[in-house]
This record gives structure tokens, sequence and C-alpha cells, in this order.
């Protein structure tokens, strides 16, 4: 079997949920000896991406840099790049040589459907599909509205989808996925992230928080931002943010670090394996790989439940906020966490709790989909 992996970047050139998803996607398929062509747009001459393959997976991979179309400002200018980058895409893929399956993560699908809505060996994968999800403000409800033009038409075309779970299945279909077309397979992790983790921290001095990602709306920083200023002096914690947060938007007290872009996942897991707790308020979310990686690390959650996020988090290992309402419920969680006597069984759940999300068996249940849907192509 050959693939083409489509995809908008890929880590570690791009951090993103759906770079290390394609990272990762290509790592296990090679693993199982599977080629693949990865088409993406990034060319970094600081980067040598083969230093983050072994030599045995290197033998199914290829790379093919197809650059990311540079448009002027306007509204919706990303939108218009992204269905010329579909169609470089399109271009470039020989369909009269086609490889047995084309996974087109995000928008990349948009301009094959278009051209040829019964094209089937492309499988999509949308993985969050905030479009669809809470509104923040009218300026979020615009940006929703317009992405969902390329949205909508992929979903209604693609013969095959991916869906990561939770509510994002139901998204699928009430947009006019085709009968029985979605096919549910999780994010997940490589194994090497997997602890055993007795020794939690001494929360007796200080509650530990963390939040990974990178400064959006709709990542709720300002919610959280906001839950700190009215806590920080009056509660026992502290809060270390990993990402590009601009330095005017921080913060400035001697309990709230800012550790700025960290590539090198060994000092993520260090900084995850000395927290308590991961905090993702987000007001929309697919199944975000960072909540993984922090309950394999032993951390309890405060998370928003919205898109898959309620198949990683429950009562069992943190706490679900309502998009509604998220600055209150953040601070009751952290009030609560504070005080409770069960965070150490929380965080201990939730290292159980990631077993469930392994790429080693994740990336069989893809190939199985694929190997059953492919079959009948030529």
């Amino acid at each position: 079997m050959k693939i083409s992996l489509l995809t908008n970047g890929i880590y570690p050139y791009v951090i993103g949920g759906m770079q290390k998803h394609s990272f990762n996607l290509a790592k296990h398929l090679a693993k199982n000896k599977i080629h693949v062509d990865v088409y993406h747009p990034t060319s970094n001459n600081d980067i040598n991406i083969e230093n983050y393959f072994v030599d045995e997976e290197l033998d199914y991979l290829s790379f093919i840099v197809i650059p990311f179309p540079k448009t002027p400002k306007f509204p919706g200018h990303y939108i218009y790049a992204s269905y010329l980058y579909s169609k470089a895409l399109y271009n470039k893929i020989d369909l009269t040589e086609a490889p047995n399956v084309i996974y087109a993560q995000g928008f990349t699908a948009w301009y094959f459907l278009k051209k040829n809505p019964f094209l089937n060996n492309l499988i999509s994968n949308l993985h969050g599909l905030e479009m669809f999800q809470y509104s923040i403000n009218l300026k979020n409800k615009l940006e929703q509205f317009l992405l969902r033009i390329p949205a909508k038409t992929i979903i209604k075309n693609a013969n095959l989808q991916v869906s990561l779970g939770g509510k994002l299945t139901n998204i699928l279909y009430l947009n006019k996925a085709k009968n029985n077309s979605v096919i549910e397979i999780p994010n997940a992790i490589d194994d090497s992230w997997l602890s055993n983790k007795v020794d939690f921290n001494d929360t007796s001095e200080k509650l530990k928080l963390v939040f990974i990602g990178r400064y959006e709306r709709r990542k709720g920083i300002e919610e959280f931002h906001n839950v700190i200023k009215n806590t920080i002096d009056s509660l026992n914690y502290e809060v270390q943010f990993v990402g590009p947060i601009p330095k005017e938007k921080q913060i400035k007290h001697h309990n709230v670090k800012y550790l700025g872009t960290i590539h090198d996942s060994n000092e993520i897991k260090k900084i995850l394996y000395n927290s308590d707790i991961m905090v993702c308020p987000s007001f929309s979310e697919g199944m975000p790989t960072v909540i993984i990686e922090a309950m394999t690390c032993g951390c309890a959650i405060i998370a928003t439940d919205v898109g898959a996020v309620s198949e990683m988090v429950d009562k069992n290992n943190g706490w679900l906020l309502k998009a509604s309402n998220i600055e209150t419920g953040l601070s009751i969680a952290i009030h609560e966490a504070i005080k409770s006597s069960q965070l150490d069984k929380l965080k201990q759940n939730s290292i159980e709790k990631a077993k469930n999300f392994q790429w080693d068996c994740v990336i069989q249940t893809l190939i199985k989909n694929l190997l059953i849907d492919t079959t009948s192509l030529s």
C-alpha cells in the first residue's frame, strides 16, 4: 500500500495539533512498512526533518514541499490561499498513477473533491471542526462562517472521513456527511510518552498549573489570565505558559512564568512531569494532543467540554468546563483542586486512561479501515 499524506504543515516545522498528528501519522505508517509521500508546505533550513525519524522509517518516507500560496491580506485570504494550496496539491499528484489512498488533513481535500466528488480513494480528516463550535464574539462568528465554506464542501462530498470522536461525529452528520462515511479514530501519542509515575509533587507547597499552546483567541487564554489575576494572590498555586504568548499579553507576577516556544519533547515532558494540572480552557477544540501528553505525564486536566475532549477527560481525572462560562468554571476547578485530597488519584487515573490513546494501537485501526475501504480501488 502507498499513501499520499497531504497536510498544511508538519511538526517540527510547524507547532500545532494537526501538524503533530501529520508527523505521527507518517512515522507510524512507515513503522508498519507502508510507503508514505508527505506533501507539506514548509522548507526550513534550520531543521532537518530526517533527524526526527529513524532509518527504518525513512526507507518508507518521501517528503515533497509544496509552497503555501501567498495572497494579499483581505477578509478570508487564508481560505482562498487554502484553496490554491489544495489546487497545487491536486496538480502535483498524478491521479492516473494514483496512490492506494490520499489522506487529506484539514482543507487539503477541497480542490480534489470539487473536481472529482466521486474520488473513492480519498480520506478526509478535518480534525477539530472548530468552525461549527462555540462562537466567542461577532468577529469569531464571521470567521467561522467563512471557514464553513470549504468545510461543508469536504464533509458533503467525502466518501470516507475521520472523526476524532466525542461531539465531532455528530457535527459531521449534522452537516450532511454521507451515510456511513464517518469512521471514528482518536488522536494518539507515541508510547514513548507513557509513564508509570507514582511519585507525585507535594501540593502542600504550591499547586502547579501548566498551559501549552499558541496565543489564539479561541484558546481561552484571556479567560485564564482573568482568573489568574483575580485569584493568584489569594490561592496557593503557580502557572507556567509554554508557547508564543506576546509580551504585551503576559501577566507580571512571580508565580506566573512564560517559557516561550519549546520544540524539544524531552523538555516538554520534564515540564509536564513536574506539573499537577494541565489547563486547556478553549472555546473550541478537536482532540488536543497536548492533553493526552499531559495525561501520560501524570497531570490531572482542567478542560472545556468541546470537540472530543470528553473522550479523554471526566470526573475521574479532572474537571470539564462549559464553553459558555469558562471563567467561573475555571475558578471553581482551581479552588477545588487546591482543596482536594484526591488529586494524586486523579493524576494516576490520567496515566491509566492515556494508555487508550497510543499510536501503536490507533494506527492498526486506521490501517484496517483503509484496507477495508480501498479493496475495490484500482
